[in-house]
C-alpha cells in the first residue's frame, strides 16, 4: 500500500483530532479547512449545507463565540479506507460529545456522524459529514 496515495485509518483519525483541536480553542475556520470546498453537511435539525464557506457561516451562527463552542471530543467506532484510482476514499464513524455552558451543570449533547473522506492531490479532505 501506498500510504502517500491510499488513505489509513490514521490520517482520519488525525484529521479528526486536528479539527477537534482547532474546535476546542474556538478556531472555526481552520476546523473548517477540512472540508472540501464541494463539501456537504447533514445534520436532521438543520438539513443540508453545501460548500465550505456555508458549513462555516452554519457553524459561525450556531457557535458565535469560544463560549458557545463547548468542549467537543470525538471517538472513532469505526473506519473502512477504500484504495482506489483515481481516489482513494474513507469512510468512518465517530462518536462525539460536545459539552455547552449551561446554569449548572453544563449540557452535554452526544451522537454520532458518518464522515466520507477522499484524498485530492495527496491532501484528506472531508466531502460528507452527516451528524445525527
Amino acid at each position: 500500500m501506498d500510504h502517500n496515495i491510499d488513505i489509513t485509518r490514521q490520517e482520519v483519525e488525525e484529521a479528526s483530532n486536528i479539527f477537534m483541536s482547532y474546535w476546542n480553542t474556538g478556531d472555526l475556520e481552520n476546523a473548517c479547512d477540512l472540508y472540501a470546498e464541494d463539501a456537504e453537511f447533514l445534520t436532521a435539525a438543520h438539513g443540508r449545507i453545501v460548500g465550505r464557506a456555508n458549513i462555516l457561516a452554519y457553524y459561525q451562527s450556531h457557535y458565535p463565540d469560544r463560549a458557545a463552542m463547548g468542549r467537543l471530543s470525538l471517538r472513532m467506532d469505526s473506519c473502512r479506507t477504500v484504495p482506489s484510482y483515481p481516489t482513494p476514499a474513507a469512510v468512518a464513524v465517530f462518536g462525539w460529545k460536545l459539552m455547552t455552558p449551561g446554569s449548572p451543570p453544563p449540557r452535554v449533547h452526544t451522537g454520532f456522524t458518518l464522515e466520507y473522506y477522499e484524498k485530492r492531490d495527496g491532501q484528506l479532505f472531508l466531502l460528507y459529514d452527516a451528524s445525527l
